[in-house]
């Protein structure tokens, strides 16, 4: 299968190899991703858990609020995942969605390591 992953953005860095995404001062980031509309899903984003300090940012599928995230420091060297509930009425009759995360004014967006979506947890 041919998944194409469709990237936007603006005040937006990527690290070595893009392993990790980023976004500063109002910056942002988007992907198009593939949903199923008869399941409830949730978005699973993956982080550093070192990455800590003015990191601040929001989270919207199809420019809906779906999430608020401020990363501080919680271990050594051990990346963590954050879930997210997309509301159904945003999958309705969709193929795909639009992912976005946003930092807050002064803040930074990530460093997001990995995102997906998935059926919702129980």
């Amino acid at each position: 299968m041919n998944l194409k992953i469709y990237l936007k953005g603006e005040k937006t860095n990527c690290g070595n190899e893009n392993s990790w995404r980023d976004a500063s001062d109002s910056g942002w980031f988007s992907y198009q991703l593939k949903v199923t509309e008869n399941e409830p899903l949730e978005l699973v984003m993956t982080y550093n858990s070192l990455d800590g300090g003015n990191r601040e940012f929001k989270i919207f599928a199809d420019d809906v609020k779906i999430g608020f995230q401020k990363l501080r420091t919680e271990t050594f060297s051990a990346m963590i995942e954050r879930s997210y509930r997309i509301p159904s009425d945003i999958v309705k009759g969709k193929e795909k969605i639009t992912i976005k995360i946003q930092s807050v004014p002064g803040n930074i967006a990530g460093g997001v390591y990995g995102l997906r979506i998935q059926k919702l947890s129980k």
